[in-house]
């Protein structure tokens, strides 16, 4: 594609830029190594295993990585606010359907990702009502408008367990 009387105008300080993609290490420029075909197959595992929610293997940042750790997002006290609201409002919706009285009681991990929406993937300790400890995550989406949903709201599942 060429658009060659754009290109020879100098009016305009918007220029067109190409791409060509001819390598999977051209396709993610901010990646400071050469791509790594194994560390991105635990990466695709891990968010198919876990839903987004358990990430160990991040590869980098890059237009292929859908869901990625936050690992500093929670120094913020305003985040750690907003996160515990939220996953307040997701336990509700579990609590209600389920007759349970889950309370939040810690944040514990949040990874990110979504493109026209953001979702957070809110992994959280919640007090049962025997004040025993149980761990819960929640998918947020928060659409441009900044309302949000709920899609998935459960007890973290137990390791080995297929969640199809």
């Amino acid at each position: 594609m060429v658009f060659s009387d754009e290109v020879n105008d100098t009016s305009s300080p918007i220029r067109p830029t190409y791409s060509q993609y001819d390598s999977d290490e051209d396709f993610c420029p901010y990646y400071p190594q050469k791509m790594d075909k194994a560390v991105w197959e635990k990466y695709y595992q891990q968010v198919k295993e876990s839903e987004g929610f358990d990430i160990t293997d991040y590869p980098g940042q890059c237009a292929m990585t859908t869901v990625y750790p936050m690992p500093f997002y929670l120094n913020d006290p305003k985040n750690v606010d907003m996160m515990t609201d939220y996953a307040g409002k997701a336990l509700r919706l579990y609590n209600d359907e389920k007759g349970t009285n889950y309370e939040v009681n810690d944040i514990l991990t949040v990874n990110g990702g979504g493109c026209r929406d953001f979702i957070f993937y809110i992994t959280f300790s919640v007090k049962t009502s025997d004040d025993k400890d149980d761990i819960f995550q929640a998918k947020v989406v928060k659409d441009l408008r900044y309302r949000l949903q709920f899609p998935l709201v459960r007890p973290k599942p137990k390791k080995g367990l297929n969640l199809q």
